[in-house]
């Protein structure tokens, strides 16, 4: 479960580095459907198949987040740079 959480966690990061919130969508939808299938696959209780999809759509969206953030820093910080660097022309 662990590995799968950080797979989920890298998986979102990766969408929240690159692309909109929209796409939260049809990867949850994916991922819903990938918890599902392994929790029946391994026949767990209906209740611990709940869990395992209750905490992948908590993961990753947590990962996106964390990637939405990571993002907006790194353009925040190329903005700063441009800036400091248009005020300094020499004539």
């Amino acid at each position: 479960m662990l590995l799968h959480a950080t797979l989920l966690f890298l998986m979102g990061s990766l969408l929240g580095l690159r692309l909109r919130a929209l796409v939260l969508l049809p990867a949850s939808v994916a991922a819903l459907a990938l918890a599902c299938l392994t929790g029946d696959l391994i026949s767990d209780s209906p209740a611990g198949v709940a869990m395992a999809v209750v905490a992948t759509l908590v993961v990753l969206q947590i990962g996106y987040l964390a990637g939405a953030a990571a993002a907006s820093s790194r353009s925040r910080q190329g903005q700063r740079a441009l800036r400091s660097r248009t005020t300094h022309i020499w004539y």
